[in-house]
């Protein structure tokens, strides 16, 4: 990301004035605000107007030289480094380990990046098929404050021998014999020897503050009270049916003009040509019919065309049926009141437009730009498959 800079670092300007000396400096000094449209041009407050401005021919000073003295953000980012003079050093916890059985073995790793301290068999045992045993093994420890030991099984003695570990806690603050309780998953009966590998120790870090408390209230998280299974309903995939519901906005329109149109002639939809192509339930005007009352409706080329209709006289449509059906109701009222004509009001609402190249905001995509790039690769799918064939 070559472009990438830092938002409200110093700028120097090139002035589109023409210098009227040779070594005038004809610069302007700024704060960077953002890019513009194109990664070309930025806008930058210009600290002699206090305005801001769009140049192109622009030095970035993001360690704030040409101010003379760092700004904040400057010398934290300054100082945020390593000191080469104070290398760091590796403060590594030490187990203090104390030998309570003639037989016990002091704890090690197998290999030098192993998780896990082996524990080992301080005398014979055995554990019958189904029973759980507790194992001293003739240590005692004193782990680092801020962490805790967790004795955990061995993957070998679970896959091959169906040996399990329980009651796996250590705290720091524990002096007593560590303790191994060790259950028989299987039916036979599994044999041990001194010094065999029954079980490992891992060193853990912990927050040892004080975390609980009495509170009337808790806040609430979108799974709340969901319990078992909750979490297991399957994520709605979007499919190539639902295209045309992918909206970037919670409300892409602008404005909604209401607008009046003669209730008469033959046509079924009072002239009004709509999108029946579409999946959802947006019916978009695509014409209006000469001849039809629709076509009389004042400047609909420059206002209406590609906008949403919502809803006729108050009533909500959603397809071209609803709306033959509610002109057709709206018709039967007129004859029984025996009017000539009625009025009716239609809501329309427009799709907001954006300008090709805007200056104050970057548009990152339009509404309905999913849709567009989805039903070109839908062609190029088509294609390909006639090919193939």
């Amino acid at each position: 990301m070559p472009m990438l800079r830092v938002w409200g670092c110093r700028v120097v300007v090139k002035n589109p004035q023409i210098k009227l000396a040779k070594l005038d400096d004809n610069t302007s000094k700024g704060i960077f605000l953002r890019y513009t449209a194109t990664d070309k041009n930025i806008v930058y407050l210009d600290l002699a107007t206090n305005q801001e401005k769009i140049a192109s021919h622009v030095i970035f000073d993001e360690a704030s030289f040409t101010t003379g003295s760092l700004t904040p953000r400057a010398e934290a980012l300054k100082h945020s480094g390593v000191n080469e003079e104070q290398p760091l050093q590796s403060h590594k916890s030490k187990v203090k380990v104390k030998k309570l059985h003639d037989h016990a073995t002091l704890s090690y790793r197998s290999t030098a990046t192993s998780a896990g301290l082996d524990l080992f068999a301080p005398e014979n045992f055995q554990i019958k098929g189904k029973c759980m045993r507790m194992i001293p093994i003739g240590i005692a420890t004193s782990i680092p404050k801020g962490m805790y030991g967790r004795i955990a099984p061995r993957s070998g003695l679970t896959v091959k021998r169906e040996i399990d570990v329980k009651a796996g806690v250590v705290d720091n603050d524990f002096r007593g014999e560590l303790t191994v309780v060790l259950r028989n998953m299987g039916n036979e009966t599994q044999d041990f020897r001194i010094g065999d590998k029954i079980a490992q120790l891992i060193l853990e870090k912990y927050s040892d503050e004080q975390p609980i408390e009495w509170s009337l209230e808790l806040d609430k998280t979108v799974r709340n009270n969901g319990a078992f299974g909750s979490t297991d309903a399957k994520v709605r995939q979007i499919k190539v049916r639902d295209q045309d519901n992918i909206v970037l906005s919670d409300n892409p329109y602008g404005p909604t003009p209401e607008v009046k149109c003669k209730l008469k002639g033959n046509d079924s939809t009072l002239g009004f040509e709509l999108n029946n192509t579409s999946r959802t339930d947006k019916l978009t005007l695509i014409h209006c019919r000469k001849g039809t009352p629709a076509a009389r409706i004042p400047r609909w080329r420059s206002q209406l065309r590609n906008a949403v209709l919502m809803e006729i006289n108050g009533k909500m449509v959603k397809s071209i049926q609803d709306v033959i059906r509610t002109v057709e109701h709206l018709k039967l009222q007129m004859e029984w009141n025996k009017r000539k004509y009625k009025v009716v009001t239609l809501l329309f609402k427009t799709v907001e437009k954006i300008s090709v190249h805007p200056q104050r905001s970057i548009p990152q995509m339009h509404y309905n730009q999913l849709n567009v790039v989805a039903r070109h690769q839908l062609e190029l799918k088509e294609k390909v498959q006639i090919v193939l064939e």
